[in-house]
């Protein structure tokens, strides 16, 4: 992306996910973007804000859709914006490709029933050890950053495996997840060094500046003493 100096920059503006969407999966963005002078718009608060995806329109007004209707072969609607449809077309071989069109070729009766969806965000949520944990004196604890932030919170393995595997449920795009193997049994100082070490090693292999602190110098928790 090209520079812009700061006077070029209207940073810290917030959309609630009903203007702009992702020109990356076509989902509608809720959170903090910017606009440069060429009236261009990316996701973060400023140009040093995380990474930077560009943000298009969401089409509202409809009234320029009155041509071709959509069913035609193998053809079904699946999402507009900035003036073109996106439709997923199944191909012989049975694979799915997109395929777009200028809106003046669409429908309009039909889009208008087609409302693009926002997706789920990610949710903090703490697992609990159960009895066989503690018998194999191990868990697995998941958590999640804001790629645009150095903010963290605890989520379950659900939240953990969508966003994992780039479910189109949840804002993958958006955030990341790691899980972590976390110490419940043994001895107690040595159960705090390995749990504080584990999270250390994730903090610099994952760039996850700060993630340490999100835990408060608690390295033992769920610890049951033998």
């Amino acid at each position: 992306m090209p520079y812009y100096p700061l006077s070029q920059i209207k940073s810290n503006l917030y959309t609630n996910g009903d203007e702009y969407i992702l020109s990356t999966t076509r989902e509608a963005y809720i959170g903090y973007y910017y606009e440069v002078s060429n009236g261009k718009k990316y996701t973060g608060k400023t140009p040093q804000d995380g990474l930077n995806i560009l943000l298009l329109n969401l089409v509202k007004d409809l009234n320029d859709f009155p041509r071709i209707s959509p069913n035609s072969p193998g053809i079904t609607p699946f999402t507009y914006y900035n003036s073109i449809l996106t439709f997923p077309k199944t191909l012989p071989n049975g694979q799915i490709q997109e395929v777009s069109y200028p809106s003046d070729a669409i429908d309009k009766s039909y889009i208008q029933s087609k409302p693009l969806q926002p997706r789920a965000l990610p949710t903090p949520s703490v697992t609990q050890p159960t009895q066989k944990d503690y018998q194999l004196g191990t868990f697995q604890r998941y958590f999640c950053k804001k790629n645009n932030e150095n903010t963290y919170f605890e989520i379950n393995k659900n939240t953990y495996d969508l966003l994992s595997t780039n479910n189109n449920s949840i804002a993958w795009d958006l955030y990341s997840a790691i899980y972590i193997m976390w110490y419940l049994t043994g001895n107690k100082d040595t159960v705090f060094k390995a749990n504080k070490g584990l999270v250390d090693v994730t903090e610099r292999t994952q760039k996850w500046y700060g993630f340490s602190q999100y835990f408060k110098g608690d390295f033992l928790k769920y610890y049951l003493g033998s």
